[in-house]
């Protein structure tokens, strides 16, 4: 019976104008639930899957916007406590002079060249 309904009223999708199948057709809400939108037939429609996926995604967006300035604007009205920031943690390393870390440039260019010179074959300068 729906499939001779849909085939004599040709109804076709609001958003991008295609013909609406019944296997394809999705009752939506024009201003959504989660946005103060009401539950009636005055605001609902029915579109196409694509369209309703497309326009879910927007909505979802916007669903999550209004949560956010919802929850701001109840923190600032001191309705909610104010999230808490996370407590910096100490220094994981030891303080160290600028002298210590002369010293230690000493001797990590000592190592260097010591083991550059273990490495290097010693050319010998006598005659055989």
């Amino acid at each position: 019976m729906l499939d001779i309904i849909f085939r004599q009223a040709k109804l076709s999708c609001p958003e991008c104008g295609c013909e609406l199948k019944r296997d394809a057709v999705e009752r939506d809400h024009m201003t959504p639930l989660a946005l103060d939108g009401e539950d009636g037939p005055e605001n609902e429609w029915y579109i196409c899957s694509d369209c309703h996926k497309a326009k879910t995604k927007v909505d979802i967006g916007k669903i999550a916007k209004s949560k956010r300035i919802l929850k701001k604007a109840a923190i600032a009205a001191g309705e909610l406590p104010a999230p808490r920031k996370p407590a910096i943690p100490g220094r994981p390393f030891p303080v160290v002079t600028h002298e210590q870390i002369l010293a230690r440039r000493q001797a990590n260019k000592l190592a260097y060249k010591r083991a550059k010179d273990a490495k290097s074959p010693q050319i010998s300068t006598r005659a055989e």
